[in-house]
């Protein structure tokens, strides 16, 4: 016979009974959620989207930095409604290009610099499962893609020496502008050409110009 007051073995007796009976109640909740609806008592395991990270040429690392660095950043975001024709202040200055698949060393950065240059082909479509690292701000490249690519301005023209993107929302398409001494026509633009930042086209990416700070001046608008 088991030890003990019969207080202690009644509440023993009393803490098997519960647990017993809510074991009993689980399963019955168990089996009737499955008939219900199994996908209520099957978990899956949680699945965690990997992002591959490409390795980028350090030209192309200088150039993304150049464009969302803090000096880019602050010109973004500096006002140009109120600028006329004649008017004369400081822009800054980047240049994009049409990349080519023979200065990259792999499909991957190939198509991170089409993304960071241009819209990519197929409606502007980007892999999101990888991304072009390295840089100050990392973005996704365009995916495989066969055919033309930076070959027309949201204006619809093609670019050319001359070409600049501008926000047009301050200098429609038309509108010229001289940096330098030169003329330049805005054809293009971008999600990232706002305000005082402007975007000059150039022939070829290899050792592709970067500019900074000039003063320009708004000829048409």
């Amino acid at each position: 016979m088991a030890g003990g007051s019969a207080t202690m073995i009644s509440e023993a007796k009393a803490w098997i009974g519960a647990s017993l009976s809510g074991l009993v109640i689980a399963l019955c909740s168990y089996t009737i959620l499955y008939y219900v609806n199994p996908s209520l008592v099957n978990f899956n395991p949680l699945g965690i989207k990997i992002v591959e990270k490409i390795l980028l040429s350090e030209q192309l690392i200088d150039q993304s930095n150049f464009k969302s660095g803090i000096l880019a950043n602050q010109y973004k975001a500096m006002d140009c409604k109120n600028l006329k024709e004649g008017d004369k202040d400081n822009f800054f200055i980047t240049s994009y290009c049409k990349p080519l698949r023979s200065e990259f060393s792999s499909d991957g950065a190939f198509l991170c610099a089409v993304a960071l240059n241009c819209w990519c082909p197929n409606n502007n479509k980007r892999d999101t499962s990888k991304t072009c690292s390295g840089s100050v701000e990392p973005w996704n490249p365009c995916l495989s893609f066969e055919g033309d690519y930076c070959d027309k301005t949201k204006s619809g023209s093609t670019p050319t020496v001359g070409t600049i993107a501008a926000d047009i929302s301050c200098f429609p398409f038309g509108s010229i502008i001289a940096i330098n001494g030169k003329d330049y026509t805005v054809k293009d633009t971008g999600s990232a050409i706002k305000g005082k930042r402007i975007d000059i086209w150039s022939e070829g990416c290899k050792n592709l110009p970067m500019t900074g700070v000039a003063n320009v001046t708004i000829k048409s608008k």
